[in-house]
C-alpha cells in the first residue's frame, strides 16, 4: 500500500457514512469498518457474504431496491436510493446509498464506488414535520376559524375548509390567487394595499378586521390575527392569519350603543311625557275646574251681600245658579279624575270605557259616533295605554277639528292590540302642528307618541288639510303580561 492510499484510507474510514467498493457484477471488493455501527456486521461478513447486504434491507423495501441495484449494475448507471434496514437486535434505520460506476479508458466499469450514510434522525424530524403539519391542517379545518397563509406578494398558499366554504370555493381553487382578487371587496382594496406595504418592509399589522364576501350571508365582518413568517436566516417570506367572525359580535356592540342611546331617550322621553301631563291637567284645571269655582264664589259673594241687606231675602233663582255652578265644579272635577284613573275602564274593559268616552262627547259636542270594539279584556297596562291614546286623539277632534262623526276600531292582531280613530274634520298638517311653540298643550301629539314608543308599541297620523285625520297605533301584548292573573277573556 502506498502512502497515498493509507491517507486516503485514513481518510475515507473516518467520515461519518460507510463506504464501499464492489466489482462490476456486485462482488464486494472493500468496505469500510463504519459498516459494523451502520449494519450490525462485520466488515468480514460482508466481504464473505455478498447477500447480508439485502437480507438487512426492509422486507417492504427488498424488491424496490434489488430491483433499482440490479439495473444499475446491467446498464451501468448511479444507484440512489433511501430504505430502511433491519439491525439484529430489531431496530429499524433509515439510510441512503449512492453508488457511482467508474469506467477504464475503454469505457468499460471498473468497480462501483458507494457511500451509505444514516438519515435516520432527519428521516425522523421530516416524518415528524410532515405528520405535525398534517396535524396542523387537520386541527385548522375543524376549528370554526379561517385560516390563511400568504406569501409576500399576497398570494394564497394555504387557506382551511372554513374560510373556502365562507367563501363558496374549494381550498384548492384558492391556492395561487391574490387575496385581494379571491376576497376582498372592491371598496376595501385601497385599505387593504395598506397591508402588503407593510409586509413588504417584513411587517405585520397584528391585529385587523375586513369584510369577506359571504356565500350564504352577502358578507361578513372578520377580525384578523397575523404572524410573520421567517425563513430559516430570519428573513420574512409571507404571513400567517387566524381570522374570527366578529359579525354577530359588533351587531351586538352596536345594539349595545344603540341601547344606551335609547336608554337616554326613554328618560328624556319620559321627563317630557310626565311635563306634558302635567300641562294638560294644569290647563284642564284653569280652563275647567278653577273657572268654575272662580264663578262659584262671585255667586256666593252675591249671596252674602243680599244676606246683609236689611230684608235679608235671598233670591231663590241665585241660589239655584250657585248650585248650577258648584254641580258643574264637580262634574268637571269627577271627569278629570276619570280621565287620570278611569274606574270604568278598571272595572268592565275598554268597550265599556271607550263606549262612555264617546257618549260624553256625543253629548256635550253633537258628535255622531260609531265604536267596533272586543269584549275581551288585556292586561291593565295594555287597556290603560289604549284608552289614553283613544282618549287623546278623540279630545283632539272635539277641540280642533270640526268634525260631525268619530269612528273608533279596536281589534287585537298579531300580538298586540291595534286601534284606528277617524273623523270627518278639518284636518291638519302633522308636522306644522309639532313646530309650533308648546303646541303640546294643544294636541298632546309628542307624549302620545313617546309613551307608544316607550311601550314598544306604533303611532301614525295620516292626516292634511281638507280632508279628515286617521290615526293608527298599536300597543304590544308582551308574554309576560300575558301570562299575568289579569288576563281575562269574557
Amino acid at each position: 500500500m502506498t502512502e497515498t492510499e493509507a491517507l486516503y484510507r485514513a481518510l475515507i474510514e473516518r467520515i461519518p457514512a460507510a463506504t464501499y467498493v464492489d466489482g462490476p457484477d456486485g462482488t464486494p471488493v472493500y468496505v469500510s469498518p463504519q459498516i459494523e455501527d451502520l449494519y450490525g456486521c462485520s466488515r468480514d461478513e460482508w466481504m464473505r457474504h455478498t447477500g447480508v447486504w439485502q437480507q438487512r434491507v426492509h422486507p417492504e423495501d427488498r424488491a424496490r431496491v434489488r430491483e433499482a441495484w440490479e439495473a444499475s449494475l446491467r446498464d451501468g448507471t448511479e444507484f440512489s436510493d433511501e430504505y430502511r434496514i433491519l439491525m439484529p437486535d430489531g431496530a429499524q434505520r433509515w439510510v441512503q446509498e449512492h453508488a457511482t460506476p467508474l469506467r477504464d479508458d475503454s469505457g468499460h466499469v471498473r468497480v462501483v464506488q458507494g457511500v451509505i450514510t444514516d438519515v435516520t434522525d432527519s428521516h425522523r424530524a421530516e416524518v415528524a414535520e410532515r405528520r405535525a403539519e398534517q396535524v396542523l391542517r387537520e386541527m385548522l379545518d375543524a376549528i370554526p376559524l379561517a385560516a390563511v397563509i400568504e406569501d409576500m406578494d399576497g398570494h394564497i398558499v394555504y387557506c382551511n375548509q372554513h374560510l373556502a366554504g365562507v367563501l363558496g370555493r374549494r381550498p384548492d381553487e384558492l391556492l395561487g390567487q391574490h387575496w385581494l382578487e379571491a376576497v376582498a371587496l372592491e371598496s376595501r382594496r385601497e385599505v387593504e394595499r395598506g397591508y402588503y406595504e407593510l409586509l413588504g418592509r417584513g411587517e405585520v399589522m397584528t391585529t385587523s378586521e375586513s369584510v369577506v364576501p359571504s356565500r350564504a350571508d352577502g358578507e361578513r365582518r372578520y377580525g384578523w390575527w397575523t404572524a410573520p413568517l421567517l425563513d430559516t436566516d430570519g428573513r420574512p417570506w409571507g404571513a400567517a392569519s387566524i381570522g374570527l367572525d366578529v359579525t354577530e359580535h359588533r351587531i351586538s356592540e352596536e345594539a349595545l350603543r344603540e341601547s344606551e342611546t335609547r336608554r337616554r331617550r326613554v328618560l328624556g322621553m319620559v321627563l317630557r311625557a310626565e311635563d306634558a301631563e302635567r300641562s294638560r291637567i294644569a290647563v284642564e284645571l284653569h280652563d275647567d275646574t278653577v273657572q268654575v269655582l272662580t264663578a262659584t264664589l262671585v255667586s256666593l259673594d252675591r249671596l252674602a251681600a243680599m244676606a246683609r241687606r236689611e230684608d235679608g231675602e235671598v233670591d231663590p233663582g241665585e241660589v239655584e245658579r250657585v248650585r248650577e255652578i258648584v254641580y258643574e265644579a264637580t262634574e268637571r272635577t269627577r271627569r278629570l279624575m276619570f280621565e287620570l284613573r278611569p274606574q270604568l275602564l278598571e272595572a268592565q274593559g275598554l268597550r265599556v270605557a271607550v263606549g262612555a268616552l264617546l257618549d260624553e262627547a256625543a253629548d256635550e259636542s253633537g258628535l255622531e259616533v260609531s265604536l267596533d270594539a272586543p269584549g275581551s279584556r288585556f292586561p291593565p297596562a295594555v287597556e290603560d295605554m289604549v284608552y289614553r291614546v283613544v282618549r287623546e286623539a278623540v279630545q283632539n277632534v272635539r277641540k280642533h277639528a270640526g268634525a260631525h262623526h268619530i269612528a273608533v276600531r279596536l281589534f287585537e292582531e298579531g300580538g298586540a292590540v291595534r286601534g284606528t280613530v277617524a273623523d270627518d274634520g278639518r284636518g291638519f298638517d302633522p308636522q306644522g302642528v309639532r313646530d309650533r311653540p308648546r303646541a303640546y298643550l294643544h294636541v298632546g301629539l309628542d307624549a302620545v307618541t313617546e309613551r307608544l314608543w316607550l311601550a314598544g308599541g306604533e303611532f301614525t297620523i295620516d292626516a292634511e288639510p281638507g280632508r279628515g285625520t286617521e290615526v293608527t297605533f298599536a300597543v304590544p301584548i308582551t308574554r309576560a303580561e300575558a301570562g299575568s292573573g289579569s288576563y281575562r277573556s269574557a
